[in-house]
């Protein structure tokens, strides 16, 4: 009986953990000591208690925060900063908030206190500039098992020359993460410059954003003397800082304005908005592409739409991950506003006749600048016809079906992301947990590009980054080819990517609910292929998977990742047609291959067991050969059973590895 009551009060404790928001954070209710004077009313450690009160509005200086630096008498800041605060009820936690509400990073240890003031450091490190003008900084940390009753920061204030303050100190227990008040980001000096920097594309992963910079010194344009804009791209570096931006340079950037359409997954393609001749100079309206190479960017390449036509000048577009839909704002009718559209890739560079989007999107105002999200379905643009908070305002929509004119009701992203003022240029990562943009606000000068967290009612449905290299079975060098993925069932390919020439690197978004094959190809290696079952649905992933290429020589032997049998059968799966009828493609251009088809298991059951299934399932797989055309002098089948492992039995993974079936090229 103790024991379910306490088992009751347990999951009861949780229950209430799991509900608790950012309203539940209890901020600190008095100083304790300060190495600062806090007597007058503005800038002391008193403004470090109680609920932010700029934080969430607006960054930068202000009475109403503690300047950790200041000290009543002295002209200067002191460069070593204390603060201890006290809480009115305390209690266990795991998360501390702090509101670094201008120049954050001068924090270097947090300590708590429990309710006998014995201290526990829960965070410690060197003071460094933020490239943000302000920050709510996080410290997760196990599950206290006393009472806090007190926090202290120490800051070393003289890192930097900016004033350093502070807007609030709070603690929280809770297993889940808090829904945080959403506010926008600034992304710092490293990439906003006092320019308009304007038009952000985030990457898949979120670690590099291409956007565009308006009359820069360093633009090709203004280098000519010409009015200009380019597109400059940052990376971040390993602790997530962003890093000074880079001009793209020619030929990506010329003497005109350049923009961004879309950024692939892999990062090894761009689309621009324009075309191109074969020297790389403007030729007129539409979209083109530039692909990595071991050298640097290609000179783009123009696209063709089938019966392209728009009166309007302004035109907008978006590419979307898998290359198979290109959206763009036109209007080939009367030439008084913009309206959504969609063209269907046909083949690798033309796509067919722009398809109306519907009205469900579409007003008799304009609807410019979409973004379609990875999972293909959650669509964001802009318009000044679904009403709003002023000129142009972003809305979200999801697609409900693959006619592409069926769409749920628009609904507005609010504030802060929507203003009085013109608003557009949406862009997310595969994550789809923050959204870029421009803002006007806390800038650095003009238009400045910000980040914001999103809530769960905006987020577009969860996907899978998948990522590795490209490597050739025998050397293991990186290898610059194509990959593509595929649906199982039907064999039908869903998206083209590229590895990157130089290291191998891939990058490929696969939205829930299929059973996807991926493999790389090139020119004189057989693709060993892999798989990937998200038909359950579940949340945004990351997984690494490098992909081998074996050279097609004699002796040389490649397993067959996609071939599939009920368990302890021999019959095959239809998920095992595609990969097999590349095996018969192969064959059929190499009519001087003859090959062995070899079956092998785990070493689960009898040994005569498994030597018999093995060589039944290496037997299925040449008789689904023959009826396709293949001759039988060329093909055997061959069951080793438990016999050649290629690891461990010991774990359910190694049992996995070791049922396979293989061909060897004899």
């Amino acid at each position: 009986m103790k024991k379910s009551l306490f088992f009751l009060l347990f999951t009861g404790i949780i229950a209430n953990a799991q509900s608790k928001t950012y309203d539940d954070i209890q901020w600190a209710c008095k100083v304790i000591s300060s190495s600062q004077a806090y007597t007058r009313e503005a800038k002391t450690p008193l403004k470090a208690t109680g609920t932010p009160d700029v934080m969430m509005s607006k960054a930068g200086l202000s009475d109403q925060s503690f300047h950790l630096g200041f000290k009543e008498g002295f002209t200067q800041e002191v460069p070593f900063s204390r603060v201890k605060v006290g809480f009115c009820s305390p209690q266990k936690i795991n998360k501390i908030f702090i509101a670094e509400s201008h120049a954050p990073g001068s924090i270097t240890k947090v300590t708590v206190y429990d309710e006998a003031d014995k201290a526990y450091e829960v965070y410690a490190e060197k003071a460094k500039k933020v490239n943000q003008p302000r920050r709510l900084l996080q410290i997760d940390l196990p599950f206290t098992n006393y009472n806090v009753s007190a926090v202290s920061i120490e800051a070393n204030t003289g890192f930097d020359t900016a004033i350093n303050t502070i807007d609030g100190i709070g603690i929280i227990e809770s297993v889940n993460d808090i829904e945080l008040p959403v506010y926008l980001q600034n992304l710092g000096s490293q990439i906003n410059d006092g320019v308009d920097d304007l038009a952000p594309h985030i990457s898949a992963d979120g670690k590099t954003i291409y956007f565009v910079r308006d009359s820069h010194p360093q633009n090709v344009g203004i280098r000519k003397n010409k009015d200009d804009q380019d597109i400059w791209v940052s990376t971040q570096n390993s602790t997530g800082e962003w890093q000074q931006a880079q001009n793209m340079g020619e030929p990506i950037n010329n003497e005109v304005y350049n923009f961004p359409v879309s950024i692939s997954p892999d990062e090894q393609t761009i689309y621009l908005y324009g075309h191109y001749d074969k020297y790389g100079r403007p030729s007129g309206a539409g979209i083109s592409y530039s692909t990595k190479t071991a050298s640097g960017w290609s000179v783009p390449k123009n696209i063709e739409i089938k019966k392209y036509y728009t009166k309007v000048r302004q035109v907008s577009m978006f590419m979307s991950q898998n290359k198979k839909y290109l959206l763009m704002a036109i209007n080939p009718k009367s030439g008084k506003h913009l309206d959504l559209y969609v063209s269907f890739q046909e083949k690798e560079d033309k796509y067919g006749r722009p398809i109306y989007m519907g009205n469900t999107i579409n007003t008799d105002a304009n609807e410019v600048t979409p973004f379609l999200a990875s999972d293909n379905k959650t669509l964001y643009f802009s318009s000044n016809g679904h009403g709003g908070r002023g000129s142009n305002d972003i809305f979200v929509t999801k697609r409900l079906d693959d006619t592409w004119t069926n769409w749920s009701t628009p609904v507005n992203l609010g504030a802060p992301i929507n203003t009085p003022g013109y608003d557009a240029d949406f862009s997310l990562s595969a994550k789809g947990d923050y959204g870029y943009l421009v803002t006007t606000t806390d800038t650095y000068g003009k238009a400045d590009i910000a980040q914001i967290k999103l809530t769960s009612e905006v987020k577009p449905n969860p996907v899978v980054l998948v990522t590795g290299r490209v490597l050739n079975q025998k050397t293991n060098e990186p290898i610059g080819a194509e990959v593509v993925y595929e649906l199982l069932k039907n064999g039908q390919v869903e998206g083209v990517a590229a590895s990157d020439p130089k290291n191998g690197v891939y990058k490929v978004i696969l939205p829930y609910g299929e059973n996807y094959g991926y493999r790389a190809n090139v020119s004189g290696f057989y693709p060993i292929s892999k798989n990937l079952d998200l038909t359950q649905v579940s949340d945004y992933k990351e997984v690494v998977n490098d992909l081998y290429l074996a050279p097609i020589e004699k002796g040389e032997t490649f397993r067959m990742n996609n071939i599939f049998f009920e368990t302890a059968k021999y019959e095959l799966l239809s998920e095992s047609y595609p990969e097999l009828d590349r095996l018969v493609t192969f064959l059929t251009k190499q009519k001087e291959v003859s090959i062995e088809i070899s079956g092998h298991t785990d070493d689960v059951g009898n040994g005569e067991y498994n030597l018999e299934l093995s060589q039944n399932r290496a037997q299925a797989v040449v008789n689904y050969l023959v009826e396709k055309g293949i001759d039988t002098s060329r093909i055997i089948a061959r069951g080793y059973g438990e016999a050649k492992p290629v690891t461990t039995n010991d774990t359910e993974e190694g049992k996995q590895e070791n049922r396979r079936v293989e061909f060897t090229i004899l």
